[in-house]
């Protein structure tokens, strides 16, 4: 190593090494794309192909996430619960080296969204151009808001995302008794001989009617909220399926519960309420017997919290008050304007409902307080002619049997199960075989199970014989009966459809009643809900043989 010290006007100290050994060269010999090197003995090695190069310069920020871009601020505006009217602020800006030129703004989904700034036609300046535009809320959005705006520029476009719902609660718990209604929708076509049912359409239009005891400032809150947002629809709570004493944290989209036997389904609904200032309604991604799973993370917690199903609602009738002293009496009919649903099980798995020919027969009922009735007519036109004569015309060949009676259920399964069998019947659509207790069979001698010996009820008029619902000492039985005739007492024989020959004794047979099939007259079928109990009434005929 030498030192040394060098001054020229500024001193400048110096190291210097002696160079390395030079390295002991290796005969080569290039070739026009490749090198092969050779052993000192003259004989070539392996010739290995050289790798291209090429010069490759990294990207600066300005032309690698900057340049030609077109940036918006906000992508997505959450409205969250839109509980009155607001203002958003939208920014769009440019680093495109060129002006762009909008072409059009397309708006989707957006009623009651309005969107203030430029418009087609307008041009955005290069380097750094920009435009506000304010987004206006009005409380006429839609009630589930999924919106978006799309700008299209001659050389890119953009899109901003707007979401949220639109919550006005119709809070206040009902007193019973409470209504649920389930209108259907289906064509009676009558002939001579028979009818026809033709479905319209596969789920009812549901309402609720409600009544309140508020005292007067609640009252009058209650006509005011009614009043500032009935052309809206209102988020109703179907306090009949509540769940009370439910916790969750802010941010979960699992709120445990029992959801058995209650009015969850996926795709509609949840209230999560605590008080009328602390609540959310959210729609249901899943459910489970234990759990509902939510679209959406909640925005705040709940302690002690009810959960109950909710449906969005108009009121066509509006709202009716009365006031007496320092209370006021409110009631309300709502119309859910989505499709209800209800899950349940098949009716054939339910101990109170016995099944026949793959109908239900429907045997337990209270009827009116004046008994159960049963009558018979027949369609019978009349006609009077310009000189006064009355001519009377049957229009159809066959009398109909018509009766009322009143379904009751009592306890949380009972009750999800009667609801599921007025689902099942669809209004005026399916049958069910009503057993009649005005037609009493009684033994009138011994005699078979497949040939019964009757007293006399005139059952050889049915043409096409007769249902009978049997219950022997031994269990029920349903079968269907001819006539055989008479017997020299003048008893009347039947022939049944079964197999058992068992001799048969007068009091073996501890009731027998006729059979017959009979529809719902009308396809709107209203429950009538108190504590733990529904009560459903129903006005059936009778279907006429081989009507489907």
């Amino acid at each position: 190593m030498i030192n040394s010290f060098i001054t020229l006007g500024n001193p400048i100290w110096v190291e210097m090494y002696s160079s390395p050994p030079l390295p002991e060269s290796t005969p080569t010999k290039h070739y026009q794309m490749g090198l092969v090197n050779h052993m000192p003995s003259g004989e070539p090695w392996v010739i290995e192909h050289l790798k291209s190069v090429t010069s490759y310069i990294n990207p600066s920020f300005w032309h690698r996430d900057f340049k030609n871009s077109l940036f918006i601020t906000p992508k997505h505006i959450d409205l969250g619960f839109i509980t009155g009217e607001s203002e958003q602020y939208i920014e769009i800006w440019s680093t495109f080296e060129r002006p762009l030129t909008l072409m059009g703004l397309q708006a989707f989904n957006a009623q009651g969204l309005s969107l203030t700034g430029a418009q087609a036609s307008a041009v955005l300046a290069p380097y750094g151009g920009h435009w506000n535009y304010q987004l206006h809320v009005s409380l006429n959005v839609d009630f589930e808001v999924d919106a978006r705006f799309d700008w299209q520029f001659d050389a890119i476009s953009t899109a901003l995302k707007v979401t949220g719902s639109r919550i006005v609660l119709w809070h206040y718990r009902p007193l019973y008794p409470v209504g649920q209604h389930w209108e259907w929708s289906n064509a009676i076509i009558d002939t001579y001989s028979g009818e026809q049912r033709l479905c319209n359409a596969q789920y009812p239009v549901q309402r609720f009617t409600y009544q309140h005891g508020e005292e007067s400032l609640s009252g009058g809150q209650a006509l005011t909220r009614f009043a500032g947002n009935g052309r809206f629809p209102i988020a109703l709570p179907h306090w009949i399926d509540a769940v009370e004493k439910v916790n969750a944290s802010k941010g979960d989209t699992l709120v445990r519960c029992s959801t058995v036997e209650r009015g969850f389904f996926a795709g509609g609904y949840v209230l999560i309420y605590q008080s009328p200032t602390h609540f959310e309604v959210h729609k249901i991604e899943k459910v489970t017997a234990e759990s509902i799973t939510l679209s959406k993370p909640l925005s705040i917690a709940f302690t002690n919290a009810t959960v109950t199903p909710a449906s969005y609602c108009v009121s066509k009738e509006g709202l009716q008050t009365r006031r007496s002293g320092r209370y006021q009496g409110l009631k309300i009919q709502f119309t859910d304007i989505a499709r209800p649903q209800f899950a349940g099980a098949d009716w054939k798995a339910f101990a109170w409902l016995d099944h026949y020919q793959e109908l239900p027969v429907l045997i337990e009922r209270t009827g009116k307080q004046s008994g159960v009735s049963d009558e018979v007519r027949f369609n019978i036109r009349e006609k009077t002619t310009p000189n006064g004569q009355i001519h009377f015309l049957a229009v159809q060949d066959f009398g109909r049997r018509s009766t009322q009676v009143e379904l009751t259920a009592i306890g949380r399964t009972r009750i999800h199960q009667l609801k599921q069998f007025i689902w099942h019947l669809k209004g005026s659509l399916n049958t069910v075989w009503w057993v009649s207790f005005h037609n009493e069979i009684r033994l009138a001698a011994t005699c078979s199970r497949n040939r019964l010996v009757i007293k006399p009820l005139g059952l050889g008029s049915y043409i096409n014989g007769v249902e009978l619902a049997l219950t022997w000492r031994d269990g029920k039985e349903y079968v269907h009966a001819t006539s055989d005739g008479m017997d020299n007492n003048g008893n009347e024989i039947l022939l049944l459809n079964t197999v058992n020959t068992a001799a048969a004794n007068i009091g073996d047979l501890v009731s027998g009643h006729v059979m017959v099939r009979m529809r719902a007259t009308s396809d709107e079928q209203t429950m009538t809900y108190t504590k733990d109990q529904l009560t459903v009434s129903l006005n059936l005929t009778e279907v006429p043989h081989g009507s489907d």
